[in-house]
């Protein structure tokens, strides 16, 4: 890559006219020790205006953990040209230099109270496109379905809205259609939000998956889900006073009008329920817990109990907005995390104990090559994909 070209990016990325693409050749250029003279040169001439024999060796070690930095803070858009604030690189450079510096630090080791995930062991059985299923046999793909198209299938209408919110409703002939179990399951780097047919609303993160009747016609308004889910119920009171119940594997959440995040994926070792809003009652293989908002319950599947703690709702939450936040993070469940999202499996001998943390706001729109890499400058380990698996050596 040329000097010219290199600073084109930078300048590109200064201008709002960076693309994806170009992002990751800048991240990969300013990690080459090859590229260390001619990176110097353009952070002296495009970012900050003095001599190199001016300014402390440090400074350009700075900058470059800065590159980083500021790639992994730019905001999700739909998209191909991510935009930003215009504002000096040298001050947008300070801000996320303090709001979202990346470190890491030895620990005890001993992250099995802050498991969001299992690490080990994935066999990664999910679809490679996101779907909806109705009854046994209609299929329909959610990623070929364009924005404001109507479907109608066995008394059900779905719209598709411009954000990606899949509208649900019964047709006028709906009463006489009996009512179908209806699915949703989505892919690897997809997210989907769905009405349900009493109106309450579901998010579904990546790899995840929603069952739920065609009409609610039971005594209560039974779901089943796998996978991280955001749930916002209607309250009984407008649903003739029906039950809102969750079920997730060995656990059953009762609700009567709430808002919380479910995570319960199929190869982890506990589902974890985090309310935002509201009251919820949680059974399973006769264990119970009763969360209030702030509270979550984490289930240990093997140990068929609860333990009930508070939760840092900005970190639980973040997938909402197209982030990961990880907070003093163990290692492996950042990688966990990542490979949910980003759909590749970690390798069976990668299951090792890290004695390790990490802390990082990062975009779920950067390609998984720039976060890898901004991921070994802080970390004593090198990670390769190859054949879908992430390899970590030493």
């Amino acid at each position: 890559m040329s000097k010219d070209y290199l600073q084109a990016l930078v300048e590109k990325l200064i201008s709002n006219e960076i693309t994806l693409d170009e992002l990751d050749q800048l991240i990969s250029k300013n990690a080459d020790p090859a590229y260390r003279d001619m990176m110097e040169e353009v952070i002296d001439e495009v970012l900050l205006s003095a001599p190199a024999s001016e300014k402390d060796p440090e400074d350009y070690d700075k900058m470059r953990h800065r590159i980083d930095q500021y790639v992994l803070k730019i905001p999700r858009r739909s998209a191909k040209i991510v935009q930003l604030r215009k504002t000096s690189w040298w001050v947008a450079a300070c801000c996320c230099l303090i709001a979202s510096s990346i470190y890491l630090y030895n620990s005890s080791g001993d992250w099995s109270g802050r498991d969001r995930s299992n690490f080990a062991g994935q066999n990664n059985p999910y679809s490679t496109n996101s779907y909806m299923s109705f009854g046994t046999s209609n299929i329909l793909s959610l990623d070929s379905l364009k924005a404001g198209e109507k479907i109608v299938r066995d008394g059900i209408v779905l719209t598709k809205e411009i954000d990606g919110g899949i509208t649900y409703e019964t047709s006028a002939e709906a009463s006489d259609v009996a009512p179908v179990m209806v699915s949703i399951v989505t892919a690897a780097k997809d997210t989907y939000k769905i009405t349900l047919p009493d109106g309450s609303t579901a998010w579904l993160n990546a790899q995840s998956s929603l069952s739920f009747p065609s009409r609610f016609t039971e005594s209560e308004r039974k779901v089943s889900a796998t996978g991280e889910l955001f749930f916002e119920v209607v309250p009984a009171g407008e649903a003739d006073y029906k039950s809102f119940v969750v079920q997730s594997d060995q656990q059953r959440i009762k609700v009567l009008g709430t808002a919380f995040n479910l995570t319960a994926y199929p190869e982890s070792g506990y589902t974890i329920t985090s309310l935002v809003e509201g009251k919820v009652e949680l059974q399973a293989n006769g264990s119970k817990a009763i969360l209030v908002p702030g509270q979550e319950s984490v289930f240990n599947k093997k140990g068929n109990s609860f333990v009930v703690r508070r939760f840092d709702m900005e970190q639980v939450l973040a997938w909402r907005t197209g982030y990961f936040v990880f907070k003093e993070t163990s290692l492996p469940i950042v990688l966990d995390h990542l490979s949910k999202w980003y759909g590749f499996d970690i390798k069976e001998s990668a299951t090792e104990s890290f004695h390790a943390s990490v802390t990082a706001n990062i975009n779920r729109n950067i390609p998984i090559s720039s976060v890898l890499k901004s991921l070994e400058e802080i970390a004593p380990y090198k990670f390769t994909i190859k054949d879908n698996k992430l390899i970590l050596t030493k």
